[in-house]
């Protein structure tokens, strides 16, 4: 028997953990680190059988399991806003997002408080229409300071129309160039590449760990003459990446669908904090 606490997670907790922590700083410190150095904190493992992460902090000396599912989702909720905050221009802001599953609350929370000025968030999922075929009345959610406006549209060109920043949670492929607006942030968080139309409209391609790219050879990033920039360098230093403002930016995040160490720590980490999981015997 281990003599350290074992605890439980499930999605309700684990999402309101991640609402305590800054999605800009955790995604930072996780594709700025050395690879592996998380190993003098915490190891963890995956149990396929129960769709679990098993996670021991060494720092807080707990053991931990939470839904795997539930990890890659929300950090891939981390990646969006942490793109978001290093592209999106100050002001007023609306969003377009192909993918029901990433505009859950937590992940609206998360891209709210990155982006101070978004108002407005238009959906299209084409497994859930309006009742008539149109879209479903906009419902709020408080992120930040302000309420936001979710909208279901009944397309992705709907969706996607005026939008400041564009999200595409499940499919890359669905999105054509020319309904994206003037300086559009384009975040890819499927699997796949977007198409060679839309990719013609790219000024600057963004990845969030170029470490992956050996995993994906047949990835547009992965067979570029010269490396894309690396989205942690562009994280909190001030740096700028546009030269015009009308430059389209395409951040192709490799490491949506991983379990990711770092930031599976600092979620356990805060659930700790807030007195979250409870104790099981395994």
């Amino acid at each position: 028997m281990s003599p350290f606490p074992r605890l439980r997670l499930t999605t309700g907790e684990a999402e309101s953990a991640v609402r305590g922590l800054d999605a800009v700083d955790v995604v930072r410190e996780a594709l700025t680190m050395p690879s592996g150095a998380t190993g003098d904190e915490s190891v963890m493992r995956f149990d396929g059988a129960a769709d679990e992460l098993l996670l021991y902090d060494r720092v807080t000396r707990q053991e931990w399991r939470l839904p795997a599912s539930t990890a890659v989702r929300l950090w891939r909720a981390c990646l969006c806003a942490a793109a978001a905050r290093a592209f999106v221009a100050p002001g007023v802001i609306t969003a377009g997002v192909i993918g029901a599953d990433a505009m859950d609350s937590a992940s609206l929370v998360l891209l709210s408080r990155a982006l101070p000025g978004l108002s407005h968030v238009a959906l299209y999922d084409d497994g859930a229409p309006g009742q008539d075929g149109g879209p479903r009345p906009p419902r709020t959610v408080r992120g930040g300071d302000d309420e936001v406006a979710l909208a279901l549209m009944r397309s992705a060109r709907e969706a996607l129309l005026g939008a400041d920043l564009v999200v595409l949670a499940s499919n890359a492929t669905c999105v054509a160039g020319e309904w994206l607006a003037r300086g559009t942030v384009l975040v890819n968080a499927t699997a796949q590449d977007v198409t060679d139309e839309l990719h013609k409209e790219v000024a600057h391609l963004v990845v969030d760990d170029p470490r992956l790219l050996s995993l994906a050879p047949d990835r547009r990033a992965a067979r570029m003459a010269e490396p894309p920039t690396r989205l942690g360098q562009l994280l909190g230093v001030g740096a700028v990446l546009r030269r015009h403002r009308d430059d389209t930016v395409l951040v192709d995040l490799y490491g949506a669908g991983l379990h990711q160490q770092w930031f599976v720590t600092r979620l356990c980490r805060s659930a700790h904090v807030r007195g979250l999981g409870r104790r099981c015997g395994r």
